[in-house]
């Protein structure tokens, strides 16, 4: 009998506490418009391509996000200004590049606008690595639910004394579904992948300055006529955080439990990314 009163009691006061309900006013604090300054320069590229717009409350329903016009974007290479950047269409500034950017060269954004805080952000062009020792296997892989795939090796030289990341895209060419830059399904068993936005990554964490064997497995080819090949690319700290977000912003997307996701941001008194990247193409059959 005392058991099933203090079980009753117990379950009692469980629904007790859980009725209570207190109201507490949290103060949010007002909202700076900040510059969202956006710019992903692939080596080799002929042309710097900037996007500026605003930053909005996560509570303003009733806002957009707007382009910025007529702001100043300055470009330097160590330290020394390169050229000014102009705009060509509503929040869109473009330069032409007479000759690529270099690799190991340090590079700034700055960019400024009527009723805003001036932005900068700062990127290293990293090296290009080579591919050597590549095999293409067709259907010579399998996926841990027992599907055929195509199986690609290959070596490559880390770069020795610095923090180095990668991110690796297989096409199939001609491509055909105005998806380039993500190519085809692509992962490896190897431990240091990680999932990505765009494309799997992963960072030289335990193989600093070594010649490193790399096995993936993609879609095999639907048609015989297409050629394979891989996009391998180096990427910047920023570009490898930032796609980690993404995927995390993405797969939180629509869940109550889920932490909110701060998408990572490189832009110093502003909100965006500047990112740079080299690229080995390499076609296989």
């Amino acid at each position: 009998m005392r058991t099933i009163l203090f079980n009753t009691l117990f379950i009692f006061s469980l629904f007790t506490i859980w009725s209570c309900e207190q109201v507490i006013d949290v103060p949010i604090p007002e909202h700076t418009s900040e510059i969202v300054m956006s710019s992903f320069y692939v080596s080799g590229d002929d042309s710097i391509v900037v996007l500026l717009t605003n930053s909005i409350s996560v509570l303003d329903r009733d806002s957009l996000i707007k382009p910025i016009e007529g702001a100043t974007i300055n470009f330097y290479e160590d330290g020394n200004l390169l050229f000014a950047i102009p705009e060509i269409t509503e929040g869109v500034y473009v330069q032409q590049l007479s000759t690529p950017l270099l690799p190991g060269r340090e590079y700034r954004l700055e960019a400024s606008a009527t009723g805003y805080e001036s932005v900068s952000a700062v990127q290293t062009l990293p090296e290009a690595v080579q591919l050597q020792n590549c095999m293409y296997d067709p259907e010579g892989g399998v996926t841990l639910d027992g599907y055929l795939q195509d199986k690609i090796t290959f070596d490559f030289q880390d770069q020795a004394g610095t923090d180095n990341y990668y991110q690796i895209v297989i096409k199939h060419l001609p491509d055909t579904t105005g998806f380039s830059d993500y190519g085809v399904s692509t992962w490896s068993l190897d431990p240091i992948m990680e999932p990505g936005w765009q494309a799997p990554l992963f960072n030289d964490d335990i193989f600093d300055g070594k010649l490193y064997n790399l096995v993936i497995i993609s879609d095999p080819l639907y048609d015989p006529s297409f050629q394979i090949a891989i996009d391998f690319r180096v990427i910047s700290k920023d570009k490898y955080f930032l796609s980690k977000s993404i995927l995390a912003s993405f797969n939180a997307e629509g869940n109550p439990f889920a932490e909110p996701v701060i998408v990572h941001s490189n832009v110093e008194n502003g909100k965006g990314v500047f990112s740079m990247e080299s690229r080995t193409f390499k076609i296989l059959n």
